[in-house]
């Protein structure tokens, strides 16, 4: 399970930030039952191209395994790089990310790039929360 870093209410919305086991941190936005993406594929929100910061999940498991309807972003694209000294301290020194370099299940890792922060995350959360409310005024006038 990955490592809840922040919580926090914004625009009225919940919102969490995590740390994965493969040194990258994620950020999610729980939706109400009636917003505009509320039970909508990420891939199909993507498509849409209404708002700016591509998603990587929506569903009920992630962060938390709860009822809520989460969507989601993780900082893994091109130009980011794990943070494996975070990672070996919060998951200690078997994490997930180097038993699959061991087992060739992943190449290698990025070793330059941007190790992303909690604050990083947030900004983007924020502006995605914006995002969201915009888009719900939008589809209901």
């Amino acid at each position: 399970m990955d490592h809840i870093e922040k919580e926090f209410d914004f625009g009225g919305y919940h919102c969490v930030i995590t740390f994965t086991e493969i040194g990258y941190m994620c950020g999610y936005i729980q939706l109400h039952e009636d917003d505009c993406f509320y039970n909508k594929h990420f891939q199909d929100i993507n498509d849409s191209r209404v708002l700016t910061i591509p998603l990587s999940y929506t569903g009920r498991t992630f962060p938390k395994n709860d009822d809520n309807f989460w969507i989601g972003f993780t900082c893994d694209n091109r130009g980011d790089k794990p943070d494996i000294d975070r990672v070996i301290e919060i998951f200690g020194e078997r994490p997930l990310v180097l038993t699959l370099l061991n087992m060739k299940k992943i190449p290698a890792l990025p070793k330059d790039g941007t190790i992303r922060t909690v604050e990083y995350v947030e900004q983007r959360i924020r502006r995605l929360v914006l995002e969201i409310k915009d888009e719900n005024r939008r589809q209901n006038t």
